[in-house]
């Protein structure tokens, strides 16, 4: 008695009826199986080279290249701005009004399906949009598809990622800009600051006043350019002189660090109602002493502003926040080795505030340190680009 071929599929019945055996059908199946997985593999390669010359052909602002790899319904949808078409998208990048300056991808996974392939990656981007600096983190989302034989970008999804509790924390890194000098006014208003994203400083324990605190950083041919910012309720300052103990009152603050080879820095404070404290201090296994500058005038001297907002400047008086912008020259640094910085210098640094609103004191830093500011082994770096 011959099979029973009622009852199943055509290729199977034209299997059973040509005689072949279970491990016929076994064999077959997995030639069927090993071409397919091997048809996803040359897909993911295939991918894989087309997202490296993504990046590059958006660095270099290719508009060309760029759109012979997408398709014509091609949607970008980035995490604070409206989605765009693959039109408006080139003529951004064409135009100068978003510009990708650098686009590390830190991890990445492929998915292929078929005439798809899902990208799911992590990376960081530099861009420059309308002018301003932007530094993120983002998860994103690429859509391939294969179309007459070639595959074709569909869509580009981006959602950015906030810092964990363990990134805070961990070492500090930022690059810094080249700028053309221009005049310190206190509120930071001059355009150059548009080249440049703010960098936020963290509240050093949990409770304290709930204000906020950042800052930017550019440098020149001559000097540091500094410009630090945050949110007040009450102006806590009332020393009318420099070289005075700022830091017992509201104050910014930033230490330099030049020459990781010597326990040698610079110190910088500023109160709201602008007066400064700068010293050069040696640090010997936590044992340090600030020296004021010799010679402080002329190229030597710097050039500092504050504004107060939302009130008077005037100890105890009601305001929203405060900014202090600070030129540091180059000239007054020339103890300190490894100064100026040229493309490529690396620096340590760290940048603080202090707030003692209602006699509480709050304190913010940018590179997490200790019980002490001074603990410059835990500072952050600046690279100059």
């Amino acid at each position: 008695m011959g099979p029973d071929t009622t009852r199943t599929s055509p290729a199977v019945k034209f299997l059973l009826l040509e005689g072949a055996t279970v491990k016929r059908i076994l064999v077959i199946l997995v030639v069927v199986l090993m071409a397919s997985f091997a048809q996803a593999e040359d897909a993911v390669e295939s991918i894989k080279k087309l997202e490296q010359e993504l990046r590059q052909a958006l660095i270099k602002a290719d508009v060309d290249a760029l759109s012979r790899m997408l398709t014509d319904d091609f949607i970008r949808t980035p995490p604070t701005t409206p989605a765009t078409t693959k039109p408006q998208w080139l003529e951004a990048i064409k135009s100068g009004r978003l510009k990708y300056v650098s686009f590390e991808t830190i991890e990445a996974t492929y998915r292929p399906h078929g005439d798809a392939v899902l990208v799911n990656s992590v990376a960081k981007l530099q861009v420059s949009r309308a002018g301003e600096a932007l530094h993120l983190q983002l998860r994103i989302l690429d859509v391939w598809v294969k179309e007459q034989g070639r595959w074709l970008l569909s869509s580009v999804q981006g959602n950015e990622m906030p810092p964990s509790a363990e990134q805070a924390q961990a070492d500090k890194v930022l690059h810094v800009l080249p700028t053309e000098d221009f005049e310190v006014s206190g509120d930071g208003s001059a355009g150059a600051w548009k080249k440049t994203s703010w960098e936020p400083l963290s509240k050093r324990t949990s409770d304290g006043h709930p204000y906020d605190a950042r800052f930017k950083m550019l440098y020149s041919k001559t000097g540091l350019y500094v410009l630090m910012n945050g949110a007040d309720q009450k102006l806590t300052a009332s020393m009318q002189d420099d070289f005075l103990d700022l830091w017992t009152q509201d104050v910014f603050e930033f230490f330099l660090w030049p020459d990781e080879r010597q326990p040698l820095y610079f110190e910088y404070e500023i109160s709201p109602l602008d007066y400064e404290l700068p010293i050069l201090v040696p640090n010997s296994n936590g044992k340090f002493l600030g020296w004021r500058p010799w010679h402080y005038e002329g190229d030597r001297k710097i050039r500092k502003a504050t504004t107060v907002h939302g009130g008077e400047k005037k100890p105890g008086a009601q305001i929203s926040g405060w900014t202090a912008e600070v030129f540091v020259p180059y000239k007054l640094l020339e103890p300190l080795a490894n100064s100026p910085p040229k493309r490529g210098t690396r620096w340590r640094a760290n940048f603080y505030r202090v707030d003692y609103d209602d006699g509480r004191e709050t304190s913010w830093d940018w590179a997490r340190v200790g019980a002490s500011f001074h603990e410059f082994q835990k500072f952050g770096a600046l690279i100059f680009d």
